[in-house]
């Protein structure tokens, strides 16, 4: 019943649904849908308009501020992406590796304009983007993700930075950089997107630019400002850094 629940809750952080959205996009019965959703509904982690459509719930806020209070790192991430948006003019990620997708823990989006937008809390997959390619780069499952050139993730980890033309979106590019708590401990990827009209032309400075804001952010690390404790520290170990320190 659990994994049901999550189901649930994960379809409606996309946002409205109805009954039957919700049972098409999560293959649960609609009687079992209704079930969840009443139980849900009682203790304010669900809502339910006018229109008959499932919303999430004002519980869910409040679980989603003390996430964000028990990751005091994210702080120093955002003053980081707040700078590194002001320099370029484009909107700006921090990602980290949850299972088999990326989830965005962090964003600055341009204010005006086309918005290339990727939500707080969206999880894209591992098998596109720049951001995917510097997560994959220091783990050791990457060949489960599909079509990954092996010399393109050996470059990565040289040169720390990765970039992707449409990969993802079509007419949309980015470029990304790591942000490490090791030597082979990856945190997260730093990212900047845009239409890329104009990101390609401008791509080897901005990804000097996203280098210089992952090296920053990994030397807050190293100063000590990652709190002890903190449950993403000390990010992804490779088996060949386990084996070094066996």
């Amino acid at each position: 019943m659990v994994d049901r629940v999550i189901a649930v809750l994960d379809a409606l952080a996309g946002g409205g649904s109805s009954p039957a959205e919700l049972a098409q996009e999560t293959g649960i019965a609609r009687s079992t849908i209704y079930r969840i959703a009443a139980a849900l509904q009682s203790h304010d982690v669900v809502q339910r308009t006018s229109a008959g459509e499932y919303l999430l719930g004002t519980r869910v806020l409040s679980w989603g501020t003390a996430a964000v209070a028990a990751l005091p790192w994210l702080t120093t991430v955002r003053d980081v992406l707040g700078t590194l948006h002001k320099e370029t003019g484009e909107s700006v990620q921090f990602y980290v590796r949850e299972g088999r997708e990326r989830l965005c823990v962090a964003a600055v989006d341009r204010p005006t304009g086309l918005r290339e937008t990727v939500a707080v809390g969206e999880r894209l997959a591992l098998n596109a983007g720049s951001g995917a390619k510097i997560l994959l780069a220091w783990s050791d499952d990457w060949q489960q993700f599909g079509d990954i050139d092996k010399a393109e993730l050996d470059r990565i980890r040289l040169e720390g930075t990765a970039y992707s033309i449409a990969e993802r979106e079509v007419g949309v590019a980015s470029v990304s950089a790591a942000v490490m708590t090791g030597p082979k401990r990856i945190l997260g990827a730093l990212s900047v997107s845009g239409p890329m009209q104009r990101i390609v032309p401008n791509i080897e400075r901005l990804r000097l630019q996203a280098a210089r804001a992952a090296r920053c952010l990994t030397a807050s690390w190293e100063d000590g400002d990652f709190p002890p404790g903190d449950p993403l520290a000390p990010g992804t170990e490779t088996e060949d850094a386990r084996d070094e320190t066996a």
